[in-house]
């Protein structure tokens, strides 16, 4: 198995179910904080990109990963795409949400405006966040091997407001961006991702969020506590 380490934690290349260094391998509620972006299970294509992700048991999928994040953590953030939320609604609707604009959005829906507004969906936060509505631009302007990037400023926004933070884990891991916030942040961090292709991609978030951690240390006091 492929492992790509940071200074606060590691990405695990495997089945995120896999017995031995899988979910089902963390102890009940290790973990503090999930912040995940399940695959949308639909074909999926813009200007930019076009990949598949389609699982004839995806409801199954879901809903088993889904327990164990609920096993594992304390306290839960996701998206799901639009074309889930009637499915997420019937087995685990959300306490609150936060609606993300994504002004250079591009993707499915028939209608322009709904690939641009993407909910977030929270369970069992310390802290409620005081608005419920975020601006953040996806990470276009960089060249990443994953297709659809997580916002990096969007994470990083929903991730500084519930500081401190102990550990937080990413079952879908896809471009690291969850790697890369949680080293720079310095938050101990645990990630999957079955598809080795995008090893470049973490491996690049991670350098960039080791090389911006000391800084944001200085300006910022939330975090220092836990390290004293």
């Amino acid at each position: 198995m492929k492992i790509l380490k940071g200074n606060y934690g590691e990405c695990r290349f495997c089945d995120n179910m896999d017995a031995e260094f899988g979910l089902p391998s963390l102890q009940n509620q290790s973990i503090q904080f999930c912040f995940t972006d399940f695959p949308y299970n639909v074909q999926y294509k813009n200007k930019d990109c076009s990949y598949e992700d389609n699982k004839e048991n995806y409801v199954e999928w879901i809903q088993t990963r889904w327990k164990q994040i609920q096993r594992i953590t304390e306290s839960q953030i996701i998206t799901v795409g639009s074309p889930n939320d009637k499915l997420w609604y019937s087995f685990a609707p959300p306490m609150d949400k936060i609606y993300h604009h994504k002004p250079d959005g591009q993707g499915i829906q028939k209608y322009n405006y709904l690939n641009k507004i993407e909910e977030v969906y929270l369970y069992n936060l310390p802290k409620r966040y005081p608005m419920n509505y975020i601006k953040a631009s996806l990470d276009l302007n960089h060249r990443w091997n994953h297709p659809c990037p997580k916002s990096y400023k969007l994470c990083k926004h929903l991730i500084e407001k519930q500081l401190p933070m102990i550990s937080i884990m990413d079952i879908c891991l896809g471009s690291g961006t969850i790697a890369q916030i949680a080293e720079e942040l310095g938050i101990k961090w645990l990630g999957y991702e079955i598809m080795e292709e995008y090893a470049p991609d973490i491996d690049k978030r991670i350098q960039l969020g080791i090389k911006s951690h000391v800084s944001y240390l200085k300006n910022n006091k939330k975090q220092q506590t836990l390290f004293k």
